[in-house]
């Protein structure tokens, strides 16, 4: 009866380590995983942006940049 058991302990104990084993490396492929996705994520700088308008923000919209040059001049001369 003695090496039944420890036979069937022994079989337990390959499959416990087995188990072990599988587990540990889905973790370590979830974790690769994850790391490309950051590192994919932080790289792709390919979005888009609109510009907002002027106006939408409630500025007064800028004719070129001699036009910005004499509004900060008469600003100064205000301050």
């Amino acid at each position: 009866m003695g090496q039944y058991t420890t036979g069937l302990l022994q079989t337990i104990q390959l499959e416990l380590d087995w188990t072990q084993i599988t587990i540990l490396g889905q973790f370590m492929v979830t974790i690769s995983i994850l790391r490309t996705l950051l590192a994919t994520e932080a790289t792709g700088t390919k979005y888009v942006h609109s510009k907002v308008s002027e106006t939408e923000l409630g500025q007064q919209p800028c004719a070129g940049a001699t036009a910005a040059a004499m509004r900060r001049e008469e600003w100064k001369k205000k301050a």
